[in-house]
């Protein structure tokens, strides 16, 4: 069984093997990349601990030379609050 927690799949893992996904994008048919088996397992998320207006992270954004109009997103750092 392959598991892809990711938002991008990957395409050496073999057709006929289940496949597990952390999103439901790759879970709707048809299948991807032509997987024949396709289970949704989707990560938890805790929105109260993981709220952004609860954690201050000027620290973090200090130590590590982050500007506040910076924010990260799936393709790397992006500015402009866009991610």
């Amino acid at each position: 069984m392959g598991t892809i927690m990711s938002m991008s799949l990957t395409w050496f893992l073999p057709r006929s093997m289940p496949l597990i996904v952390g999103t439901e994008k790759y879970a709707k048919p048809p299948p991807p990349r032509g997987h024949r088996r396709v289970v949704l397992l989707e990560p938890p998320v805790d929105t109260r601990s993981d709220d952004p207006s609860v954690v201050d992270g000027k620290w973090f954004r200090a130590k590590y030379g982050i500007g506040g109009d910076e924010s990260f997103g799936s393709g790397g750092l992006a500015v402009g609050g866009a991610p």
